[in-house]
């Protein structure tokens, strides 16, 4: 349980944050904007406890499908980046 917790702080630290920074006098959130919205799935902590895999799916306007992506992140939501360069990876896993 208290790994869930930790998995999931990190991911709202990494995607939360940007989101809480946007201006709140804008207009109202769009079926466009909410279409547009990352998935993010299958967190994986990494048995050091340190990083984070996880899954992110993004929409390809131009191709009009969901790109998969494998992304690593610190427990910290520090240093998020794409972790593989496959459109198409998805449910990572951490070696033994």
């Amino acid at each position: 349980m208290r790994v869930r917790g930790l998995i999931l702080s990190t991911l709202f630290l990494a995607f939360g944050a940007p989101l809480a920074a946007q201006d709140t006098s804008s207009d109202a959130l769009t079926i466009d904007d909410v279409i547009d919205l990352a998935q993010v799935s299958s967190p994986r902590l990494s048995p050091d406890g340190t990083r984070v895999l996880y899954t992110r799916r993004e929409l390809d306007w131009d191709e009009n499908k969901r790109e998969a992506r494998i992304w690593i992140v610190g427990t910290d939501g520090l240093g998020a980046r794409v972790f593989t360069g496959s459109s198409d990876d998805q449910d990572p896993k951490w070696s033994p």
